[in-house]
């Protein structure tokens, strides 16, 4: 490990950020125990922490300033400046003396104290930039009280095993960032040299920084990545074997013509989100990241929706490639047009599931979803939305509420379909393929379950649900269901829920285009369950292919008949006896009986569907033998 001196590694100069030149010290420590009196500056702590040398150093008490803030700036009316608070006299190993009394009377606080580092690790940093790159090593277990750390192309900042930790009450500084605007801010015809963090720890001191659940601090990010989106190039980021925690806003936030690779990261107790991406143009390669927590559970949001947040050309799409990734927070992905997700081993352990993809391409394959209640008005929560080009291939969906409660009954979905939401895209191609679809904890009784539900659509805009190779258990009330204007395939699937298949088609373009082929069910109350038929309801069809079922889950019902409906092939039911006057069934269905008798009918044909049984008309074939 380097100490004094310079010499040359990957390519570039390192720079020991204990070096003379620099002087960082890294020495933050803890102590439990904080006592102060509200008009005193004298601090007293349990066990013997303090010797002579910590005059000078920086300190935080929790608590003890105006209304119960931490103390840690003289004028504590003011976030994120460098009037800090400081050790101004040593009386024992248990008492020092603070360059500002307490406002507030504490005890049993857990204070903090140290060199601040900042000007000694930014100094390295730009040394190392001047010199044309290289690295910056921090010393191995130390702890270092940094405020905001400009990093520069060209420049890895190789933590070694040591943690910066922000100062209470810093603001919206960043623990880790670039500059923003005007002169060293990446812009150019050409991606940038890389930036590299790792193998550390980014803390974000959360429990000292003052409110921050009201977004009072949600830009003060431990990581923030951006480039000028005038220019075509990029800013290229490595983040590799690091821990972010205890952050008020986001563990890394990448904006604007930003190329990261993030490899083996976990950030915990990240308030607004773990992995936050908000700029178009942007690439992120993201492969073994596990974002959750003990107080928030931080997730990932990938949403480029505001203003200001477009990147070069204009665009807001972004490339992202994920693979083993655990979510214990909301898996929210909301693409804009242009935008590809390519996505593996996917695991999301609580409800709050979201993924919108907006004229874009959607690739998520062996991969787990835990879905919640339906979204509120205004909400796009717990749904997929807009799935122009969208495969979910060999995923499981297990739908629980956020809050169970046993007395107000949910309606819950594990996969909601959106194919419209606020705007109309069309020619949109959802694929669920080898899918599974489940019933989580807390599920009652009382709540109305669907494995997979689709929103309102219009046959006109020819969106289509594929479902194929799935697997729908009991437990389910409904597998698919369809508001209206429904074109879907359901193919190769096992379903055993009460109803296997429900859709409503009322009036315009509302109608469905359904076909089935080789569907298993069993255990069903009613096979399929539709709207009424009114004239006028646009396109109604169902095409049965290589679909056979018992008589008993093969029940029909409609409040207005299936009579204006197209119908191509029909079921195979296997019946114990006539179905003449006793079984609903659809135009082109075959019943056949279980035991032919010789001489006796064993054959029937429903030629004219009613939604009762007596109104079904089925036309016996010739007789066994005959």
């Amino acid at each position: 490990m380097a100490t004094e001196g310079t010499f040359l590694d990957l390519g570039g100069a390192v720079h020991n950020v204990a070096h003379s030149a620099f002087g960082a010290k890294g020495d933050v420590r803890f102590a439990e125990g904080g006592t102060m009196t509200a008009g005193s500056p004298t601090l007293n702590v349990a066990t013997n922490t303090f010797t002579s040398s910590d005059v000078g150093k920086v300190i935080w008490v929790p608590g003890a300033d105006t209304s119960g803030r931490t103390l840690s700036h003289l004028d504590g009316t003011r976030q994120g400046y460098e009037d800090f608070v400081t050790i101004s006299g040593y009386v024992s190993p248990t008492q020092v003396t603070l360059s500002k009394s307490a406002a507030t009377s504490v005890t049993g606080q857990k204070i903090g104290f140290g060199s601040y580092d900042n000007p000694a690790i930014q100094a390295a940093v730009d040394t190392v930039s001047a010199a044309g790159g290289g690295r910056v090593l921090c010393q191995a277990g130390r702890i270092y009280l940094v405020r905001n750390v400009i990093m520069r192309p060209g420049v890895t900042l190789d933590l070694n095993g040591a943690t910066l930790i922000r100062p209470a009450n810093n603001g919206v500084w960043r623990t880790v960032s670039v500059p923003e605007s005007g002169n060293g801010r990446w812009g150019g015809p050409l991606d940038s040299a890389p930036i590299t963090i790792r193998n550390g720890i980014l803390d974000g001191n959360r429990t000292n920084q003052g409110p921050y659940t009201n977004y009072e601090l949600q830009q003060g990010h431990l990581m923030f990545f951006d480039a000028d989106p005038a220019q075509a190039g990029r800013l290229r980021v490595n983040v590799q074997d690091m821990v972010l925690q205890e952050c008020v806003a986001d563990g890394v936030t990448i904006f604007r013509n930003v190329d990261i690779q993030i490899s083996n990261v976990r950030a915990m107790d990240c308030w607004r989100g773990g992995l936050v991406a908000g700029g178009g143009y942007s690439r992120l390669r993201v492969n073994q990241f596990m974002t959750g927590g003990y107080v928030h559970d931080s997730g990932i949001d990938l949403e480029i929706d505001q203003v200001g947040s477009e990147g070069f050309g204009g665009s807001k799409a972004v490339d992202v490639q994920m693979n083993s990734v655990w979510v214990q927070g909301d898996f929210d992905i909301e693409l804009q047009p242009g935008g590809v997700l390519i996505a593996e081993n996917i695991i999301c352990k609580k409800p709050g599931f979201i993924v919108g993809g907006l004229e874009s391409t959607v690739r998520i394959s062996n991969s787990e979803f835990v879905v919640g209640t339906f979204p509120g008005s205004g909400s796009n929560g717990n749904r997929i939305v807009w799935p122009s080009d969208m495969t979910f291939s060999n995923c499981t969906f297990t739908v629980q509420p956020e809050a169970p409660n046993a007395s107000t009954p949910f309606n819950l979905a594990a996969a909601r379909v959106a194919f419209r939401a606020g705007y109309a895209p069309a020619n949109q191609t959802l694929r669920l393929i080898d899918c599974k679809f489940r019933l989580g904890a807390g599920v009652k009784e009382s709540d109305s379950t669907y494995a997979i539900w689709v929103e309102e659509d219009a046959l006109s805009l020819n969106n289509e649900l594929v479902v194929q190779g799935c697997d729908i258990p009991s437990g389910f009330d409904v597998g698919v269901r369809a508001v209206f204007g429904l074109r879907a395939t359901i193919r190769d699937t096992r379903i055993r829920a009460a109803k296997p298949i429900h859709w409503d088609a009322n009036e315009g373009d509302s109608g469905i285009d359904l076909v089935i082929d080789d569907l298993d069910v069993q255990g069903a109350r009613f096979y399929m369950a539709a709207g009424d038929g009114y004239p006028g309801s646009g396109i109604k069809r169902i095409v049965h292919r290589n679909t056979a079922m018992d008589e008993a889950d093969a029940g029909v019902s409609s409040i207005g008949g299936f009579h204006m409906t197209t119908y191509v092939g029909g079921r195979t039911i296997r019946v114990a006896s006539s179905p003449v006057g006793r079984l609903a069934g659809m135009p082109g269905d075959v019943a056949e009986l279980e035991a032919p008798v010789a001489g006796q009918p064993w054959r029937w044909v429903c030629t004219q569907t009613h939604s009762l049984a007596d109104g079904t008309v089925w036309k016996a074939e010739a007789a066994l033998g005959a």
